[in-house]
């Protein structure tokens, strides 16, 4: 019997190997330390890791804690945490600061060396008093100095519920929470939100509303009772007087120790990756919620950690590597693909395209735009074959019915260019032929129906349906008042804004979401691939009306 033995070559081809240059957003952590490793600077810097940013940090205490609560707490050394500061912010340039729990000492100094090293500069607070596990973690007495003293220097603030009463109270002179108004709906938090930024001058308020679930009546669950059905986040920015309310399904789960941590480190990573306020709270909550689903609820006794890692690791069952674990939970596979880092930048050009802009402000010549009709018109011809082609292999009865109802949308849509198109003496619409744009595009989609499997088709297909939706709301954010846009251009933005159009895009996604959990991990890179070259085929179909010579439209 001979020993087995293996090399595992690793080694690249070439024997010069020159690391590509690489720019990691920065954040640094102010927190405490949780033992446990759910919360505190332990979930600061697994967030901030998981959103491909770099995590300095300095811990302001060391808490014996675990999942039942928090037993002690020992307070860092004021000398040598101004040290770490120093130490972190005489050496790297840091883009984005995060605040968890402060002590007295701890939260002076970094009023100090904020104003010496980070003027200006983004920061998120995150006001740590009552812990997921319900424990308090913050000496109350020393929240008047926070307000007064950090709260205006803060980006984003991101109280919990009852952290946001206790910050409520004290701005109103109450004696104690108990003396605040009943909180009931929605527009009550929005209030509440609203006050805080107002009266204390941060930039902004994410209100987190996991302690507060709702039921299906639209009633607070503490007030009305009935079973928890979602959780409403408000994001309150002060210098655009904005509301925004995030609503996530309600999960019953134990792995929920450290989110509030996690919320405020991601956005912070967030922001430090260039996104503004609204889509690093929106991809926070996001990713927090799918930690949530992904947490193992068999650590410890208590309220257990999230999932940190729940997008790169599969779970170890006792199977291979080739283990069919997805990086998103059921539902929100588009979600996933919209924030994939090879799609958004393309995503986000093709729903904010000038185009659309133009449209909404009568800027775009009227030429331009029955060009653009006509291969619009076009294009939907062969869309909808390749829907038909679809139907052909779809997996299921639902799915054949859900493209037949598809095409008939596309039918609505095409009738009512046909009328614009007539409108302008252009009958013989038979006889349109496709511009270069409109050509490249139909043809990759033709040829991914002749090559692939139903879910890349759907996938092929899918840009186009959502994307006008969310295109024509971003068209509409540009008019104040639809008497002043010019009928023939208010009536398209209307026509993908319109009760039909958001069924259509309704029904659209309920087809592909029941799907996507059977797809490999392998599978999946080609779909985002597909994905993000269709948004960029969309991208040149919109820029190509506004650059044609005017001999050529």
């Amino acid at each position: 019997m001979t020993n087995q033995s293996i090399v595992v070559d690793l080694r690249l081809s070439s024997k010069r190997v020159v690391g590509k240059p690489v720019k990691l957003p920065t954040v640094l952590a102010c927190s405490g330390s949780d033992s446990s490793g759910g919360a505190g600077i332990e979930a600061d810097i697994k967030s901030i890791t998981a959103f491909g940013c770099y995590a300095l940090t300095a811990i302001t205490s060391l808490t014996a804690q675990n999942t039942k609560g928090v037993t002690s707490i020992e307070n860092t050394d004021p000398k040598f945490f101004e040290e770490i500061l120093e130490a972190n912010f005489e050496d790297i340039e840091i883009d984005v600061v995060k605040t968890g729990l402060l002590n007295p000492e701890s939260s002076r100094l970094l009023l100090k060396f904020l104003d010496k090293y980070h003027k200006g500069k983004p920061f998120v607070l995150d006001p740590v008093l009552v812990a997921t596990s319900g424990s308090m973690l913050a000496d109350q007495h020393e929240l008047g100095f926070t307000i007064d003293s950090h709260f205006k220097k803060a980006t984003i603030i991101t109280p919990n519920f009852e952290e946001a009463c206790v910050i409520y109270s004290y701005l109103k002179k109450l004696k104690t929470v108990d003396e605040l108004g009943e909180i009931e709906t929605l527009e009550d938090l929005k209030g509440m939100a609203k006050f805080i930024q107002q009266t204390t001058h941060c930039n902004s308020v994410l209100l987190k509303g996991g302690h507060i679930p709702w039921n299906r009546n639209e009633q607070l669950v503490k007030k009305k009772g009935g079973d928890p059905a979602y959780i409403a986040d408000i994001l309150y920015q002060g210098h655009l007087d904005k509301f925004t309310v995030i609503k996530t399904d309600y999960l019953t789960s134990s792995g929920t120790h450290g989110s509030g941590c996690t919320i405020a480190a991601s956005i912070a990573a967030n922001i430090a990756r260039s996104l503004k306020i609204e889509d690093a709270v929106i991809s926070s909550i996001r990713y927090v919620h799918q930690a949530i689903f992904g947490a193992d609820e068999t650590l410890g006794q208590g309220k257990g950690p999230l999932n940190h890692v729940f997008h790169i690791s599969p779970p170890i069952n006792g199977t291979s590597a080739e283990n069919n674990f997805l990086p998103f939970y059921p539902g929100h596979f588009l979600d996933y693909l919209l924030e994939h880092p090879l799609v958004s930048p393309i995503w986000k050009n093709y729903i904010n395209h000038p185009f659309l802009e133009n449209v909404a402000t009568n800027k775009l010549a009227k030429n331009r735009f029955i060009h653009y009709i006509c291969q619009d018109y076009v294009y939907l011809a062969s869309y909808a074959r390749v829907h038909g082609l679809a139907a052909g292999v779809a997996p299921d009865i639902e799915s054949i019915k859900a493209e037949a109802h598809i095409i008939d949308s596309i039918m609505e849509e095409m009738h009512r260019h046909k009328d614009v198109l007539n409108s302008r003496g252009i009958v013989k619409l038979d006889e349109l032929r496709p511009s270069k744009a409109c050509k490249q595009y139909s043809d990759y989609l033709l040829n991914i129906a002749k090559t692939s499997d139903w879910v890349a088709i759907k996938i092929a297909l899918a840009p186009c349906i959502f994307g006008y939706y969310y295109a024509a709301i971003y068209a509409r954010s540009f008019i104040k008042d639809e008497a002043d846009v010019d009928e023939e251009f208010l009536n398209w933005i209307n026509t993908y804004t319109g009760d039909w159009y958001k069924d259509a895009v309704d029904e659209a996604r309920q087809s592909l979401e029941s799907h996507m959990q059977a797809v490999s991990p392998i599978q999946l890179a080609e779909l985002v691939k597909i994905f993000a070259d269709v948004c960029q085929l969309e991208v040149n179909f919109w820029t190509s009306p506004m650059e044609l010579p005017e001999q050529d439209l």
